[in-house]
């Protein structure tokens, strides 16, 4: 099993963040929403068999490049990147990787959210290392991408991405490749996006959005498209979410969602709707929470948080319990994070 981790540089005026017992800085444009000041993150989860892996996108300031970095999921402590890719901004400190999913075929989909029309989805080959060379570039006015820190990739290659800046999700189909128009767009009043930045799907394709802005996570239809309203909502007090940022889904269809402000993650049972009360959270000073920006489950049910190092729970995790590993340090090259998965 391996883990891999993209480090970039960052959007540029002033936020810090802090996560994992460490702190970081990263500089934000006036414009940014504020959960974007505070380097918001989602995680996608992906199945796989053995060989697992996890991607990180990582959002610190190195020259102008983002870095790919794989490491194994046994890994522990202080450890160095097996695997390197290294991924150039078309603008200095104004672009950077800030979401990463795998598709089935094993290629690497890395969504980089930047402002002024600056975002775009990069897709590179499963063994991709080094400089390498994009097999495809999403990028342009028609793809409608706008700080797109959410991305999700089904079994057909069909990419959702969760645009933060104007409250939409858009998807992509497989093979598109330059300025191209989204396959489906889901904006307007009757979504309730706000600011949104997760978008993971259930076996059956319903498309599940983490909004900060709205404290909800939102459901929508398999083909759902246009101004239209989720088919479940999940938010309200008994709820506990405040700004959740991250989503996954364990084998039996459980929705895990990490909130960024409660420092908790909360497992909802897969047909949650409306006001109602997690069956379990995990939570409290033993589990080193704090400020997470995503979470993705391994194909054992082991739990991946992302709060300025990697910190893993074992599967079935309940309660104020402290992690059964953590990934972090210099060597690691992991500061101010933003996305998550596993596959």
């Amino acid at each position: 099993m391996n883990l891999l981790l993209i480090r970039t540089t960052c959007f540029l005026l002033a936020a810090t963040t802090a996560g994992c017992g460490g702190a970081a800085s990263v500089t934000m444009p006036a414009s940014a929403p504020s959960m974007l000041q505070t380097a918001p993150q989602n995680v996608a989860w992906s199945p796989a068999a053995s060989g697992q892996k996890i991607y990180v996108t990582e959002a610190g300031s190195v020259n102008g490049d983002a870095l790919i970095l794989e490491f194994p999921t046994t890994a522990k402590g202080n450890v160095a990147p097996a695997v390197t890719i290294v991924e150039p901004e078309p603008q200095d400190g104004y672009n950077k990787a800030t979401a990463v999913s795998i598709a089935s075929s094993g290629e690497i989909y890395v969504a980089n959210g930047g402002i002024g029309g600056n975002s775009d989805i990069l897709v590179y080959a499963a063994d991709a290392s080094g400089n390498a060379t994009p097999l495809q570039t999403i990028s342009g006015a028609a793809t409608s991408l706008d700080g797109p820190i959410g991305l999700t990739v089904n079994k057909s290659g069909v990419a959702f991405a969760a645009n933060i800046y104007d409250g939409t999700v858009t998807s992509y189909a497989k093979g598109d490749d330059g300025n191209v128009a989204p396959k489906t767009t889901i904006a307007g009043s009757k979504t309730g996006l706000v600011y949104p930045n997760s978008v993971v799907l259930d076996g059956s394709g319903h498309i599940y959005v983490a909004d900060q802005g709205a404290g909800a996570v939102f459901v929508f239809a398999p083909n759902a498209n246009g101004n239209v309203a989720p088919i479940r909502t999940i938010a309200g007090s008994k709820t506990g979410l405040i700004a959740p940022s991250g989503l996954a889904h364990d084998a039996a269809g459980h929705l895990y969602v990490i909130d960024h402000t409660a420092n908790r993650i909360s497992v909802f049972a897969s047909s949650a709707n409306g006001n109602v009360a997690p069956l379990r959270t995990i939570a409290g000073s033993k589990t080193q929470i704090s400020v997470p920006h995503d979470l993705a489950l391994d194909s054992a049910g082991n739990i991946y948080v992302l709060c300025g190092g990697v910190l893993v729970f074992a599967a079935g995790a309940s309660g104020n319990v402290a992690p059964i590993r953590s990934i972090d340090g210099s060597k690691t090259e992991m500061g101010v994070n933003t996305n998550l998965s596993v596959h």
